[in-house]
């Protein structure tokens, strides 16, 4: 079961597509983020410049070279905490590991499902072909007696009619084999026509589940609740930036100027991160520039929109009715997963009380061959009773494995509803 798993994982589309998602996230959140410190802009232009006077008289050239290195110290963040840039590249990064977490929980139970389903095929076959020997062995003993004359043509006819049923039950349970295994093939990245040989050795361990924590485990721990609550904080961060841009912004530059090179920082609310620049410039010939001012500058710039039209007011409604629908959106959720949990939880009830049934029903079966071997032995049973009796053993421990297999999934199903690793243990 676990290699079936590990080449599932690796060849699902699904699974690929959500890891390169993640690393996409989590490269726009180092960007955002500034894990560097120290990640400058050096920006260099260069250029040259030929002129003419209105008689194409060589007027002179110009050439000159400028460098520029400019840079911010996230200083807002030991400040302000992390900025809303931030914060929603986090958020993406986080729903993008659900994303994966999920994508790989479905392949997960998809593989599981599969594998039980070529298990379940493999022993149906196994039982119609047991089946049909036995409508076969029966035909010819009806036959026999019919030549004997202890039997009547409708017997044969009623006994040809049984194999011809057999028959037809042994070529479905062939053709459902058939399916099951190309779509095991399907799922684990293999050619459709690979033979697939599995191991029966998933271990049934009859295991006790507390509603109330399971719900709770839930509430807790699903990715669609954890989604609905980042959604939630990313229209709180939203509603920030927009209450954000209707306050004033205060800005202040300072720095030295020189002839040739400048140096300069700045910083502005509400962050108050400081940006710092740098920069040099070299040229030759006649360059008509305006005329520059060296030495140290500072400055304050206020920046306010009191009035937009109403712009301002409208987006901050907009963003206070997101917030409202993303509360509500999680009492839904909330809701819905109680619900998919409870009806989990009654399936795998009934799933169990089915493995006592089929447990029941299977020593039933063998008693009842016991008595029927001990009937022959006295005269007083044909062989076959005793292999119709021994086909129903095997229908009963059929059923049982196919009831513990249910069992399984069911479980399964339960542990992937309340947010909780599943799996299935072999031996």
């Amino acid at each position: 079961m676990k290699e079936a798993i590990d080449l599932a994982l690796a060849a699902s589309p699904n699974v690929a597509n959500a890891e390169d998602a993640l690393a996409i996230a989590r490269s726009s959140f180092s960007l955002v983020a500034r894990e560097k410190p120290i990640n400058p802009v050096v920006k260099l232009d260069a250029g040259v410049e030929a002129r003419w006077d209105t008689g194409w008289k060589p007027y002179g050239d110009t050439k000159q070279i400028s460098l520029s290195i400019e840079d911010s110290v996230p200083t807002g963040r030991y400040l302000n905490g992390p900025s809303s840039e931030e914060k929603l590249a986090a958020l993406r990064v986080r729903d993008a590991e659900r994303n994966l977490e999920l994508a790989k929980e479905d392949i997960i139970y998809k593989t599981l499902s599969a594998y039980i389903a070529v298990l379940k095929a493999q022993k149906s076959l196994a039982l119609a072909q047991e089946s049909f020997d036995l409508e076969q062995t029966l035909f010819l003993d009806t036959k026999t007696k019919l030549e004997l004359g202890v039997a009547s043509t409708p017997d044969l006819i009623k006994s040809q009619q049984a194999l011809d049923e057999a028959r037809a039950s042994v070529s479905r349970a062939q053709a459902a084999l058939e399916v099951s295994c190309f779509q095991f093939n399907q799922l684990t990245g293999r050619p459709p026509e690979t033979p697939v040989i599995l191991v029966d050795q998933l271990k049934y361990n009859r295991s006790s589940y507390n509603l109330d924590q399971m719900i709770a485990s839930a509430l807790e721990k699903r990715a669609e609740i954890q989604k609905a609550r980042d959604d939630l904080t990313k229209a709180k961060v939203s509603l920030d930036d927009v209450l954000q841009s209707q306050k004033p912004v205060v800005t202040i530059s300072g720095g030295y100027a020189g002839e040739d090179w400048s140096f300069g920082l700045s910083t502005k609310s509400p962050r108050w991160d400081l940006g710092w620049q740098a920069g040099g410039r070299y040229s030759e010939g006649k360059v008509e520039a305006p005329e520059t001012w060296t030495g140290w500058h500072v400055g304050l710039d206020i920046s306010w929109t009191p009035f937009d039209g109403g712009i301002s007011k409208e987006k901050e409604r907009e963003a206070r009715i997101t917030v409202t629908q993303m509360e509500r959106q999680i009492r839904e959720q909330e809701s819905q997963l109680a619900l998919s949990v409870r009806q989990a939880y009654n399936d795998l009830k009934a799933a169990q009380d089915a493995v006592l049934n089929t447990e029941t029903s299977l020593r039933l079966a063998q008693e009842n061959l016991r008595i029927i071997e001990l009937r022959r032995q006295g005269g007083y049973a044909t062989d076959r009773d005793v292999k119709q009796a021994d086909l129903a053993v095997l229908q009963a421990r059929i059923n049982n494995e196919f009831a513990i297999y249910d069992c399984i999934l069911a479980e399964a199903r339960l542990r992937r509803a309340a947010g909780q690793p599943f799996g299935v243990e072999e031996g």
